[in-house]
């Protein structure tokens, strides 16, 4: 136990630093301050009568204080968040303080964002299975994105939609590495089932995780990894067992929730309601695809709404936005140079697992972009929490960016952007809660918030000061996956 608790400090102090942020957010936010709080809210209060709502009601306004009368447009979603926040809306109800089962609903969102913060250290650690910093790096990609700590801290169902994702692509990755297993494969079916009952943008990282598994199912032969072309032959008992392991995920998801889209389909007329929503809301489509990726303005929004700022919230404006935006620059100039060490180096070919889970991971996070363009040229809003179960590969190759960083030998410069990413994600934080508060009495909270986020970055860098390397070493791993001494 005590070698797990070492192993996992470094995504544990993030999660921790991510569960402070996002209290923050759920104590001082108002309740129904962001707009589509007052419709998931309804939802779930809807069910506490008996009811299961409809796209095309109205909110029962002030049913709970602040309750806003709009439409539920929420009602698409599955049931499986709102039916778990019957309990602290009935709870609340029962000592009439209705409120505070907003707050539950809230805490509820927090705790399986925290999961999911915590879980994607494990992606780090399976993409870059010789690099011990990469766990943490691959948590702090998710959980010190700035609008992720705001998104998780309110009413909504993004928190068990993305802690259902990255855990099934968790699983994905480990039936590629170790190969399959009962245990691995119950898990896989049971977390896709879990993750149809949250959201339908799901099924995209259980897609993935089902490839990840089919291959996995296929490369390994019993205990040994396929290593030669005659290892690789296709034969029927192969390619019947990878094609279950395929299978296997979307027949769990079908069965868990399959009857809810059916309703969709007869109710709104398909099986995610998002005509009848856009409809409901007199929008149009967008402009096409081609259009969307050459307009320059889409691409920095979604960019600055990820990493430094809360979509509609209007509190930001544009001074922070450089910050993210620069850091990010330097980044992608740090991956260009390990590159260029790796093609100089003689491009040694990595591990056949390791070009897998890249290969296919790399593809998730851009089919994840995807999504967002997709959805919003159908008239859609410009949701980039579509985009979070993919932000643990951004955490990952950030790990490889801060190895070709001078002076960055002890991880001192990692250590320093991760605190600093801590305290702009407070920062943030503070303008938010100004924005639909202000002068709210925020200061013994915010006193506690520091000194408890000021701990969580000590420890971060205390664990990346002890796993940093010996001495410097190129970015790029070698043939056999481990990164090689080079010089400077």
């Amino acid at each position: 136990m005590r070698a797990w608790a070492t192993e996992q400090r470094g995504p544990l102090a993030v999660t921790f630093a991510f569960l402070v942020l996002g209290t923050l957010n759920l104590i001082f936010v108002p309740p129904f301050a962001p707009r589509d709080e007052s419709s998931h809210v309804a939802y779930a209060f809807d069910l506490t009568h008996g009811h299961v709502p409809r796209l095309d009601d109205t909110n029962p306004k002030d049913a709970i204080p602040g309750l806003q009368p709009f439409k539920t447009w929420t009602a698409n979603h599955p049931p499986l968040y709102y039916a778990l926040s019957t309990v602290p809306l009935e709870a609340a109800r029962a000592i009439d303080e209705p409120v505070l089962g907003v707050r539950g609903m809230r805490l509820i969102n927090l705790t399986f964002g925290a999961i999911a913060v915590f879980l994607a250290g494990s992606i780090g650690a399976l993409l870059l299975p010789r690099w011990p910093e990469a766990p943490t790096l691959a948590a702090a990609g998710l959980g010190l994105a700035g609008s992720v700590p705001n998104l998780f801290g309110i009413a909504y169902n993004d928190g068990l939609g993305v802690a259902a994702s990255v855990a099934v692509l968790v699983v994905g990755l480990r039936i590629l590495r170790e190969g399959p297993s009962r245990r691995l494969l119950v898990a896989l079916a049971l977390l896709a089932a879990v993750g149809s009952l949250a959201r339908f943008t799901t099924f995209m990282p259980i897609g993935f995780a089902a490839v990840l598994a089919a291959i996995g199912v296929y490369l390994h032969a019993g205990e040994r990894i396929a290593a030669t072309a005659a290892d690789l032959r296709p034969t029927g008992a192969r390619l019947l067992r990878a094609g279950g392991a395929f299978c296997l995920p979307f027949a769990a998801a079908a069965v868990a929730s399959g009857w809810w889209y059916l309703r969709n389909e007869r109710e709104y007329g398909s099986i995610t309601g998002t005509s009848f929503i856009i409809q409901m809301q007199h929008r149009g489509a967008h402009s096409g695809y081609l259009t969307v990726l050459h307009t320059g303005w889409i691409w920095r929004r979604m960019f600055d709404n990820i990493w430094g700022g809360y979509e509609r919230s209007g509190s930001l404006a544009a001074y922070p936005r450089w910050i993210p935006e620069v850091a990010t620059a330097i980044g992608i100039v740090c991956l260009l140079v390990a590159l260029a060490r790796w093609w100089g180096a003689g491009r040694r070919r990595p591990p056949l697992l390791d070009g897998i889970a890249w290969t296919v991971m790399i593809v998730f996070a851009l089919a994840s972009v995807w999504q967002i363009i997709q959805f919003y040229t159908t008239g859609g809003n410009f949701h980039v929490r579509y985009a979070y179960a993919a932000l643990p590969v951004a955490g990952t190759l950030s790990a490889v960016a801060f190895r070709v960083l001078p002076g960055n030998r002890r991880n001192t410069v990692t250590s320093a952007v991760i605190g600093a990413a801590i305290a702009f994600d407070f920062y943030l934080v503070h303008r938010f809660c100004e924005r639909f508060d202000p002068g709210a009495d925020t200061g013994p909270v915010g006193i506690v918030a520091i000194v408890l986020l000021a701990g969580a970055a000590v420890v971060i860098a205390r664990e990346l000061r002890r796993v940093a390397p010996a001495r410097e070493l190129v970015a790029a791993p070698g043939a056999d996956g481990t990164a090689r001494p080079g010089a400077t």
